[in-house]
């Protein structure tokens, strides 16, 4: 008796579907690590523990809110405002995708210069989605508040912060604009090396 008389062709077709999706679930997920341009953006830890999930930290990033033209809204503790063209504020609804464009700045970390609803040619475009729409500003989720790491390491990282040193995140950017953190680094330092 072989292998596929014994075993429903409809099991081995479900199993290999399965099997499929999963994989591409993976390859989605960690295509902007093998793929995407390295960059470092600061961050502000919210922040350092969940009991459920582990030890984490809470990103929040100067492209976390998108700011209308002219607004009043004070300036972020992460860097400058972003100010997207009128177009993404009228036209946004929940779940919109933006793309935020992102350039380096002075200091060597990438801070976002511009907003739009499609990717803009040659520049590069962080992917994210309107967690809902602002009058003067707007949230937008990259998937980048959150990371997690080893217990004890989340403290050293809150404690960097308050002491002022230099928190960055180091993420990968496809060219699709989809992204994943890397790793966080204090003064140039990956945190797994504290």
């Amino acid at each position: 008796m072989t292998f596929t008389n014994s075993i429903p062709k409809r099991a081995v077709l479900a199993g290999a579907t399965c099997l499929l999706i999963l994989s591409g679930m993976i390859v989605g997920h960690a295509w902007p690590l093998w793929t995407g341009r390295v960059i470092t953006m600061k961050v502000v830890p919210v922040d350092p523990r969940d009991l459920f999930r582990g030890e984490y930290v809470r990103l929040d990033t100067a492209a976390s809110q998108l700011y209308r033209e002219g607004s009043k809204m004070p300036q972020p503790s992460t860097g400058s405002l972003v100010r997207p063209l009128d177009r993404v504020f009228e036209e946004a609804r929940r779940g919109t995708v933006v793309y935020v464009q992102l350039a380096q700045s002075g200091g060597g970390d990438y801070m976002p210069v511009s907003a739009s609803l499609e990717p803009a040619e040659g520049a590069i475009n962080l992917r994210g989605r309107v967690r809902y729409p602002g009058g003067s500003f707007m949230p937008v989720d990259y998937g980048l508040d959150a990371f997690y790491m080893q217990e004890g390491k989340g403290r050293r990282v809150e404690e960097a912060i308050r002491q002022r040193r230099n928190v960055q995140m180091q993420i990968a950017v496809a060219s699709s604009g989809q992204s994943r953190i890397k790793t966080l680094l204090i003064d140039g330092v990956p945190v797994d090396r504290f």
